[in-house]
Parts: structure tokens; C-alpha cells; sequence
């Protein structure tokens, strides 16, 4: 693991040279599923559009190439999701289910009620929500043209802002003398997320 990590820019430069146009393709795929599919929750989104930025400027990625496969996918992903949750919407959670739970869907329709337009947009930034904001949108039975050019627009922005900038920082040369220390970080506070997120509804669960 740890000598993947110090090569990691010699390993995603064999994938990219070795995919071609298929690395890309697995990229869309990628962000489809955790934007289009409800239990994509587990697929990685921030921190990939991260890593893509980051590892981008010291390989072979294009970074525009890369964007546009993120914008996509994730406008793609969203009418999907926003399709599911109308056709069969609600069947799907349960009260005490061990991930699709009632109290989160409850929680989500609140946020949208209550955010409308700035919902769609900003719920793009937080992991768990914006995989259920389409979702709970087509149970809502929210008007789908609005939907998609809020959707679109959160697409665009969460995309461009954060794998550009980070590739822009990337450019910075301490940034490429300990890009192998800065991607430990990275996963180990990804999966410090999950074992964290993991420990909490445990305990939500053994309080209720």
C-alpha cells in the first residue's frame, strides 16, 4: 500500500497510457453511480474530483477531458436518480433499515422544502445529500425542467471549482515534491470519514 502511494503517479500514468479512452469512460462511470443510483453513497466523489486534480498536472490526465467526463456523468446520474425516486420514490426506505432509513429521506425533503432552488445547487457539496436530493426531487414530483438546469448548473460549478483548483494548486512545486505524502492524507482522512460515519449510526441506531 505504502509503495503505491509514493509511486502513485507512475501507477496512474500505466492506467491512463494503458485504458486510453476507457480511463475516462470508468471515470464517468464512476460518478454516474454515486450521483445516479441511491446506494451510490459508497462510491467516491469529492475525493476523486480531489484526486483527479491533484494527480493530474504529474500525468498523463487530461484535465479538461476529465471535467467535462464529470460534468456529465453527474447531470446524467441526476435525472436517473430524479426518475428512480418518481417511479418508485418512498418503497424504498425503511424506518430501520441499515441504510436507507426513513429519518434520512425525511430529513432530506425538509432541506429541499426549505432551500428550494439553492437545495439543488448547493446539496452537490455534501456527500451523503447529494446523492438523495434527486432522489427525494422526483418523489416531490419537483417540475423535472427546473430540476435539470439547477442540476446542471450545480454540476458545472461542483466540477469546475473543485478539480480545477485543485489542479491549479497542484502546479505549486512544494505541492509536487510531497504529492505522495499530501494523497496519504487524503486517504487516510477518506476513510477516517467513513470509520467515523460507520460509529455514529451505530450509535444513532443503539439510541433508538
Amino acid at each position: 500500500m505504502f509503495e503505491f502511494i509514493i509511486h502513485f503517479n507512475s501507477y496512474i500514468n500505466y492506467f491512463v497510457d494503458t485504458l486510453g479512452v476507457w480511463f475516462y469512460i470508468l471515470l464517468f462511470i464512476i460518478i454516474f453511480c454515486e450521483t445516479g443510483i441511491v446506494l451510490g453513497i459508497f462510491f467516491p466523489g469529492d475525493s476523486l474530483l480531489f484526486t483527479i486534480g491533484l494527480t493530474a498536472a504529474a500525468t498523463n490526465i487530461n484535465i479538461h477531458t476529465a471535467v467535462f467526463t464529470i460534468c456529465v456523468a453527474a447531470i446524467i446520474g441526476d435525472s436517473c436518480n430524479y426518475i428512480t425516486g418518481k417511479l418508485i420514490g418512498e418503497k424504498m426506505f425503511r424506518p430501520h433499515a441499515p441504510i436507507l432509513k426513513s429519518a434520512y429521506l425525511e430529513k432530506t425533503k425538509l432541506f429541499l422544502e426549505k432551500n428550494g432552488t439553492k437545495a439543488i445547487i448547493f446539496s452537490r457539496f455534501i456527500a451523503f445529500v447529494r446523492t438523495l436530493t434527486p432522489f427525494v426531487a422526483g418523489i416531490s414530483r419537483m417540475n423535472y425542467t427546473r430540476f435539470v438546469i439547477l442540476g446542471s448548473i450545480s454540476a458545472i460549478i461542483w466540477s469546475f471549482s473543485i478539480t480545477y483548483t485543485v489542479y491549479f494548486f497542484s502546479e505549486n512545486k512544494y505541492i509536487k515534491e510531497n504529492l505522495s505524502l499530501i494523497i496519504m492524507i487524503v486517504i487516510v482522512a477518506v476513510i477516517g470519514q467513513m470509520i467515523l460515519k460507520y460509529i455514529f449510526n451505530k450509535i444513532k441506531t443503539k439510541r433508538s
